[in-house]
């Protein structure tokens, strides 16, 4: 066969088009005259917060906030007698612990203050421990603001105080001088125990869910002003009642154990629906005037040498409906008068209902043993 040789003049083609391709690839090899300027992100980009123990303090506190930002620990700090550990006095301030502690000593103030009541807005303080102070955990008066995962403990008097409205979630208060939790606003997913006062204290028209208060020496969960909501809540084996509430609170489908006193109390225009309460010394559930009292458990109640009722109504308006009551001294005790009863199941009680006359009482059936309904209507209480 013959050969074939590529031209020379084609192949030189070739080579200088591969070259002026890469050429104009590579970028301008003359780059602008002077200065180059750093690629590096400035400090404050990478890690925009501030270090508290970077911060400033007085003859009252060791450090101090007094502007607007993020702050966050890098390490424990440990206190000083006669001073609080945190002062904020700005609002619009973030505080991430972290996961480390903020710790007391013996003479020390506050573990986190504030410069007056009322005076701050949307300060958070979010995720570690405040033990040991000599005073209160936390104890601050913001207009607005939010404590979140945090843990209280051992501290001189209160744990964790603060104003409101507020937010107050997935916190711990335990072995605390005197109350575990006080705040008014919302506080979900929170436990105290074994703290000397109440173990949550709230102010009027605050929500507290999804919450426990176990082993406190007073109160467990204290809404004395009333005007809110308690849900889904346990309060076991406090010093005083479980749960104690102010007029205009609604209670529901909380349990209420052991405790010292009462189980649940609450004053005029409550309701109370959907609880349990169980060998409380005192009644499983009490309340005063215009309440509503439905759907709820009560079992050996008046505990032990205690004298207590299922459900004790002692004034007056109040309707008592669909309850069951057993093994407790009194199973459905009515003081006053102008009171509605129906709907109710009593067994195994000292007396099953103990109610006085002038007031509106569905009939009373016993059914015990023999089955036999036909005789009550749908609004018959029920013996058995």
């Amino acid at each position: 066969m013959r050969k074939q040789n590529i031209p020379i003049t084609l192949l030189a083609c070739i080579v200088t088009l591969f070259t002026n391709t890469q050429l104009t690839n590579a970028g301008d090899l003359n780059p602008p005259t002077g200065s180059v300027g750093s690629t590096m992100k400035p400090l404050d980009d990478v890690e925009p917060r501030i270090s508290v123990t970077s911060l400033s303090g007085d003859a009252n506190a060791l450090y101090v906030i007094t502007t607007s930002g993020s702050y966050y620990l890098t390490k424990n700090i440990t206190g000083q007698a006669n001073k609080d550990g945190i002062r904020v006095e700005a609002s619009d301030v973030t505080i991430d612990l972290g996961g480390f502690a903020l710790i007391g000593v013996a003479g020390s103030e506050h573990g986190i203050s504030d410069n007056g009541p009322g005076s701050l807005k949307r300060v958070r303080i979010i995720n570690g421990t405040i033990r040991d102070w000599g005073v209160n955990g936390v104890s601050v008066q913001f207009a607005s603001g939010e404590l979140r995962n945090l843990r209280a403990t051992g501290n001189g008097s209160n744990g964790l105080v603060i104003g409101g409205p507020s937010l107050v979630l997935d916190c711990a208060a335990t072995d605390n001088g005197s109350d575990g939790i006080w705040t008014s606003g919302i506080i979900r997913d929170c436990a105290a125990s074994s703290n000397n006062g109440q173990g949550i204290t709230v102010g009027a028209k605050s929500e507290i869910h999804d919450c426990t208060s176990s082993n406190n020496g007073a109160h467990g969960i204290n809404m004395s002003l009333g005007e809110g909501v308690i849900a889904t809540c346990s309060a076991l084996t406090n010093g005083l009642s479980g749960i104690n509430v102010g007029s205009g609170t609604t209670v529901m489908n909380c349990t209420a154990n052991q405790n010292q006193i009462d189980g649940i109390i609450a004053l005029n225009g409550c309701t109370i629906r959907g609880c349990t309460t169980y060998r409380n010394t005192g009644d499983g559930i009490q309340v005063a005037a215009a309440c509503t009292v439905a759907g709820n458990t009560c079992h050996e109640n008046g505990f032990s040498s205690g004298n207590g009722a299922g459900i004790h109504a002692t004034s007056v308006a109040t309707r008592i409906e669909g309850n069951t009551v057993t093994d407790n001294d009194r199973g459905i005790d009515v003081d006053g008068t102008g009171n509605f009863v129906a709907k109710n199941r009593a067994s195994s009680n000292s007396t099953d209902y103990d109610i006085v006359s002038g007031n509106a009482v569905a009939s009373i059936i016993n059914v015990a043993g023999n089955g036999n309904f036909s005789t009550s209507s749908t609004l018959s209480n029920l013996r058995y």
